[in-house]
């Protein structure tokens, strides 16, 4: 079994003296593919964002590689950890402008890029289909294209885990299906750890290593997606009858409450 690379130990965390989720535990193996479900307000965002130090938590630890992440200076971490929020801006900058970002981690005080730099730009933007747009404002992408360029930006920044709000969220589904196939992509080639926060269970349950139910101000379950799903702890939160139509590769719900 992968060693983890994320260690969530008794976390609290919240806003303004209430807690969103109490004293979760939860390793983060290597390399794995973490898909993280939940009713909506259910701390799902709260929690990617804590790792990603984003927010402080109230209580607990979080440890990344075995060393806590108050030890990290802000480009050690930048180094190890990228975040592709929900919510992003639309900066009136170029695709390769973005990219670039992505290395900032690794530049001096004068942010001027080593050849090795401008490589890892190159292939983050071809690796993302984006050959061609390099010169394109971001103002001007569709959803998907800019989405593919925040999530060039995050491979340029080459770090060991990619931290993600819901990805593919309002995109078609040709979009959504090939935002997937990219992640997967990304992980088997790059040896990345996904951890993901999403919408669609069925997606998750096609995609993910793992699938970490949270619910309750808790995580009731981090399982593969079959045990979750024989489980039954899926149909009772979300209120739906989960069939599996061929074999682990397609589903459709139907609500029960």
């Amino acid at each position: 079994m992968p060693e983890s690379i994320i260690s969530i130990r008794d976390l609290t965390l919240g806003y303004y003296g209430s807690s969103v989720l109490e004293s979760i535990s939860l390793d983060i193996r290597a390399g794995e593919k973490l898909c993280i479900v939940g009713l909506n307000g259910s701390g799902k965002s709260t929690l990617i964002k804590a790792l990603d130090r984003c927010i402080k938590p109230t209580g607990g630890g979080l440890y990344l590689k075995q060393k806590e992440y108050a030890r990290y200076s802000k480009k050690e971490f930048a180094r190890l950890v990228s975040y592709v929020p929900q919510l992003r801006p639309t900066p009136s900058i170029s695709v390769k402008a973005l990219v670039e970002h992505g290395r900032y981690p690794y530049v001096g005080f004068g942010r001027k890029l080593s050849a090795r730099d401008r490589s890892m730009v190159e292939e983050a933007i071809a690796f993302t289909g984006l050959g061609g747009c390099e010169n394109r404002l971001i103002e001007t992408l569709s959803g998907g294209e800019r989405q593919r360029a925040y999530l060039a930006m995050a491979i340029a920044q080459d770090t060991e885990v990619m931290l993600l709000d819901e990805p593919a969220s309002s995109m078609d589904i040709s979009s959504r299906l090939s935002m997937l196939e990219l992640l997967s992509s990304i992980n088997s080639k790059k040896g990345a750890a996904i951890v993901m926060i999403m919408h669609e269970l069925a997606d998750a349950l096609t995609f993910a290593d793992r699938i970490c139910l949270i619910h309750n101000k808790g995580i009731s379950a981090c399982r593969k997606p079959d045990e979750l799903l024989s489980s039954g702890l899926l149909e009772d939160v979300f209120g739906v009858k989960i069939h599996d139509v061929d074999n682990g590769r397609a589903y459709w719900f139907e609500r029960i409450r």
